[in-house]
C-alpha cells in the first residue's frame, strides 16, 4: 500500500523522500531508482526505446552513435539515468530524466 505524504510542495510520493524520509531541497526528483528490478527495466526501456526510435523522423544521440531517421534531436548524457527513469517510471520518468540533465535537445 502506497500513501501520499503533504508538504510544503504539496503531495508527494514516498519515493521522492531521501533515505531520512525528508524531501532533497537541492533536487525534489526521487533518486536514480537502482536494484535488480530497477536495471532490468532499464535494460528493457532501452531496447524498447532504440528500436521506436529507429522508425521515428527524429535523431537521438546517445554515447557516440545517432539513432533514427533525422528530425528532431535530442541527446542523451547519462544512459543509465536516462533508462533506468524510464525503465520504471515511463513518461514521469522522461521528464524526471530532463529536468536532472539526463537528456536535452536544442530543438
Amino acid at each position: 500500500m502506497t500513501t501520499a505524504l503533504t508538504s510544503d510542495i504539496g503531495d508527494v510520493a514516498p519515493s521522492a523522500l531521501t533515505d531520512e524520509g525528508e524531501m532533497s531541497e537541492r533536487n525534489p526528483l526521487p533518486s536514480v531508482p537502482t536494484g535488480l528490478r530497477a536495471k532490468a527495466s532499464g535494460r528493457l526501456a532501452r531496447l524498447l526505446f532504440l528500436a521506436a526510435v529507429k522508425r521515428c523522423d527524429v535523431t537521438v544521440d546517445l554515447e557516440g552513435r545517432s539513432y533514427g531517421r533525422g528530425g528532431p534531436s535530442m541527446t542523451i548524457h547519462d544512459a543509465d539515468e536516462f533508462f533506468g527513469r524510464l525503465g520504471v517510471d515511463k513518461n514521469v520518468g522522461f521528464g524526471e530524466a530532463y529536468m536532472t540533465g539526463a537528456w536535452s535537445s536544442p530543438d
